[in-house]
């Protein structure tokens, strides 16, 4: 087999930079994590995405008092200025975990309509997240969110001994235990 031949076999029909480069990125995940971030790197500036945002933008009444652009969520309905607000696809990407994911997300992501985008506010778009990753409702992701940025604040004793309830032994119990109040108790800010 000629010098040539060897080398497209190894690198162009089956490819795995991950192993050239272990310094780089230490496992397969770690190179597909890099990848994906390049390409959403490069939806940030997608031209549909851009127009998508002049055409759906509108005036509303910003923190000050003064007009600025904003747009309303989709999920909450709620108005929000545009630094509140990110462009979502209504059909997900989906995932970049191996060489076969690599043609269907980029089509997903990086060729697609207008039609296929919406308005989402950060809090609503990460809570979404959350629910598509973890495979629960958006009720429970919402719940659970809440709780995490309780625990992340270092408030969670606090918050146990404001609403008296007794803390559990560590701190997956005090976790389990603030999700399920926050998704019993969902009005509660």
């Amino acid at each position: 087999m000629s010098e040539e031949k060897n080398y497209e076999e190894k690198h162009i029909n089956s490819p795995e930079p991950w192993l050239d480069c272990k310094s780089v990125w230490p496992t397969k995940a770690a190179y597909f994590a890099w990848l994906r971030g390049l390409l959403r790197k490069g939806w940030s500036r997608y031209p549909i995405k851009t127009e998508f945002m002049k055409e759906n933008r509108k005036r509303i009444l910003g923190k000050k008092g003064k007009e600025v652009w904003g747009a309303m969520c989709s999920e909450c309905k709620s108005d929000k200025i545009m630094q509140e607000i990110e462009v979502d696809h209504i059909i997900d990407a989906g995932s970049l975990t191996c060489i076969e994911d690599i043609q269907p997300f980029v089509v997903r992501l990086l060729m697609c309509p207008k039609s296929n985008l919406r308005f989402i506010c950060k809090v609503c778009h990460k809570i979404r997240n959350h629910s598509q990753k973890k495979g629960i409702s958006l009720e429970e992701a919402a719940a659970e969110k809440r709780a995490i940025a309780i625990i992340k604040s270092k408030k969670e004793m606090e918050w146990f001994a404001e609403h008296n309830i007794q803390a559990g032994r560590n701190a997956v119990i005090r976790r389990q235990q603030m999700t399920k109040y926050f998704f019993e108790h969902p009005e509660e800010k």
